[in-house]
Formats: C-alpha cells, structure tokens, sequence
C-alpha cells in the first residue's frame, strides 16, 4: 500500500485501494484537500458497499454505480499551492464533502463549499456535521411547533441526529430503537429512548404524552413504513428520511385517506430547491450547532481507525451494530505509517 490512495468498490463486499501519484494541482477555483479525517455514511455507503442500494440496478441512475468511490465528509488542510480559492488557511483544518482519498480536488463552482472547523472544536467531531445536515433534511420539509411530539424510528447516525436537531427547535422527542447500545448512545445524547417490539406505540405514547404529531422513518427499512404510519396521530406527519431499501405495500385507505396523514420524503437532493435551506446553509448550522454542543456528537463516535482499516470498518457497521455507530478513518496514521 502506497503513502496517498483512494478507495474503490470494484463491485459488492471489495475494497480496493487505489495508489495516488503526485500531489493534484488545483485549477481555478478549485481547492485540493489533504484529508485527516473522514466519516463512513451507514446508510448510503454501506448499502452501496453491501449492494443493496436502490440505484445500482437503476439504469436511469448513474451515481451509484461500480466501480464506486465513497465518502462525503472529511476533514484536511487545504495545499497551498495554485488555484484562487480566497479565504483558506493552511494552519486550519476545513470540512469538505470529499471522499474517501488521501487528496481530493474540487471545483467551488460545482456546489462543493469549505467549512474552517472552529477553535476548539476536535475535527473528528466536526465531521458529523455532513450527516447532522442530512439528518436536517426532515425538519426542514417538516418544520415543527414548540412542544409537538416528535417519534423517530431508528437510532442509527441519522435518527439521533434527526432527533436532537427536532429536540433544539422545541419539540417533545423520543426514538424508538431495538439495539439496546444505540439507546444507551440516545440517552447520552439527551434523547428519551423507546425499545422497540411489541406495544411500542402504547410505550411510544407514554413516553410523549400522547400520540406523535410527526413520525421520522429513520431507517430506511421499507417494511417500517407501514408502523410509522399506525404510530402518528390523525392528520399527523410521516416523513420519510431513511431511503428505503425496497419495496412495501401501504393501506392508502385507511393509513393515509381516511385518517388525513400526510406522508413526505425527505431526501437530502431536496435541500436548495423550492424555498428549502441549501446544503451550505444546513452543513453550516449543523457545524455551529455541533461547535455549542447543541448537537452532541462525542458519544456518536464509536471507533477512530486507520483508513487502511476501512473493510474492516465496513464489517463493524453490519455485524457489531452492539459495539459500532459512527466509525472515523484516520489518514494521518497512513501517513506515519507508511
């Protein structure tokens, strides 16, 4: 293995890692990142390392597709060399949505954006800050009221996030989880945690005080649809954040139709369209948020391993979910390493 590499699925379950030569030189408006620090997505990624993505089999989708390069969220110095990019520090530490590689470029005109970490606030934390804007993606198509009830299904990356950023607008938030260390995370986190089986609307409702107004499906578990619609009260919310894996069957009659429901999606590809907050303005507030601990992310972080470590990683986040929640790769290790 080579000092700088990116990683590569050539197709389902296979990492490779792909040696990097010299160091890009920047364009134009363009920045180059040396990475310290970048997060595994436990959703989208994994789905696309696991083959389960929706898109792979798409044929009018052309993103997700093998060979695939992950990663969305990383953490670097910018190389000071070439390019205009105003306003960067070489001392600092930025956020970009780069993927998985030693040295990333890209293009501030393509919708890519720099964010300088704040003083004080430990990169590996700040990182969360792309997902935390994911997660964002539900209250911003489904904005609350101070003291509704709001219900998520899925304490996973998302869900928590989800959740604490519905709890810092005022509203009454628990989440229903089944994996008893995600629940004691959500507790860590400030959430009130529901155990998911049986009677878990009734627990729901005592642990809100009555039925949910909003519903989160979390998970993307298409087959939990149908529980997040028995779950919300009449004329209530559902919003779908998790993309669901998969296809389900819904009584529109008597989930959605005669009880009023409305049902939404909230995929992150909505953010910047029809009046909706861009994906700058959610990552922004989702890092400042983070930098007041408003948004808890330390006990989100569950393991810091070398990059070189990523299948490994991969292998936690589907076997161990007891012991593995948010993994940060270390790319400064390789660097020492190799």
């Amino acid at each position: 293995m080579t000092q700088a590499f990116k990683i590569i699925f050539p197709a389902a379950y296979a990492v490779e890692f792909e040696p990097q030569g010299t160091i890009p030189v920047p364009g134009d408006d363009e920045f180059v990142l040396e990475t310290r620090y970048s997060l595994i997505s436990p959703g989208t990624e994994l789905a696309l390392y696991m083959g389960t993505h929706i898109g792979l089999n798409d044929p009018g989708n052309s993103w997700a597709k093998y060979p695939f390069s992950p990663g969305y969220a990383a953490v670097g110095r910018i190389i000071p060399q070439g390019g205009r990019v105003p306003q960067t520090n070489p001392e600092l530490l930025y956020f970009a949505s780069t993927p998985h590689q030693t040295y990333s470029r890209a293009a501030t005109n393509s919708g890519q954006f720099l964010l300088a970490v704040p003083e004080g606030l430990a990169p590996e934390h700040a990182i969360f800050c792309r997902l935390a804007a994911i997660a964002a993606t539900a209250i911003a198509v489904a904005p609350v009221l101070p003291g509704e009830r709001v219900a998520v299904l899925g304490a996973g990356l998302i869900g928590n996030l989800a959740a604490q950023r519905y709890q810092v607008a005022g509203a009454h938030v628990a989440v229903v989880e089944t994996n008893e260390a995600r629940q004691h995370i959500a507790r860590q986190c400030g959430l009130t945690a529901v155990a998911g089986g049986n009677n878990v609307s009734e627990r729901l409702k005592t642990a809100l005080e009555g039925e949910p107004d909003v519903v989160i499906e979390a998970t993307g578990v298409a087959a939990l649809v149908n529980g997040a619609l028995d779950m919300v009260r009449r004329r209530g919310r559902v919003v779908l954040l998790g993309s669901p894996r998969g296809m389900t069957e819904i009584n529109a009659y008597r989930h959605i139709h005669a009880r009023g429901v409305t049902m939404t999606g909230a995929h992150e590809g909505l953010q910047g369209t029809d009046g909706l907050p861009s994906r700058r303005e959610l990552t922004e507030n989702s890092l400042a948020l983070i930098a007041r601990d408003e948004l808890k992310v330390a006990p989100l972080l569950t393991q810091v391993l070398p990059a070189s470590s990523i299948q490994e990683a991969y292998e936690m986040l589907i076997h161990q979910q007891d012991k593995a929640l948010g993994i940060v790769l270390d790319w400064q290790s390789i660097k020492e390493r190799y």
